[in-house]
């Protein structure tokens, strides 16, 4: 993700963490989901934050 700043490593390292943050995110959305073990709304949600686990790991790799 360079298109933050013009740094390589200020990028990277912001990248990292940004991607980190999301996919951690997702994971605790996955997490009270299974908690919760909703019927109606989990599968929407579920995906939703599948997506986003998806794009935090490809906010790291990039």
């Amino acid at each position: 993700m360079a298109i933050f700043c013009p740094g390589a490593l200020p990028c990277r390292i912001t990248g990292v963490v940004v991607g980190a943050l999301i996919a951690a995110l997702a994971l605790v959305l996955i997490g009270i989901m299974a908690i919760f073990n909703c019927i109606v709304a989990c599968p929407v949600l579920f995906i939703l934050a599948v997506l986003a686990f998806i794009l935090g790991i490809a906010i790291i790799i990039a």
